[in-house]
């Protein structure tokens, strides 16, 4: 899945950046400018994963 083959594509098939240096990016993406890498720690977002998913209920986002 890390290869360079592999992840290219993933970036294409899926529009996704890839995890890999030097893959080419998608047109579509590319357009997005470079990835913005959101320095908070995954563990800190995840603690309030309960309470975003029973506001996502409460609101009925997606239904």
């Amino acid at each position: 899945l890390a290869s360079p083959p592999a992840q290219a594509l993933y970036a294409q098939a899926n529009y996704e950046y890839p995890v890999r240096a030097g893959v080419a990016l998608d047109p579509v993406i590319a357009g997005f400018g470079p990835l913005k890498v959101d320095p908070l720690p995954l563990v800190e977002i995840a603690k309030y994963r309960k309470r975003a998913s029973q506001l996502v209920d409460k609101v009925g986002f997606d239904h």
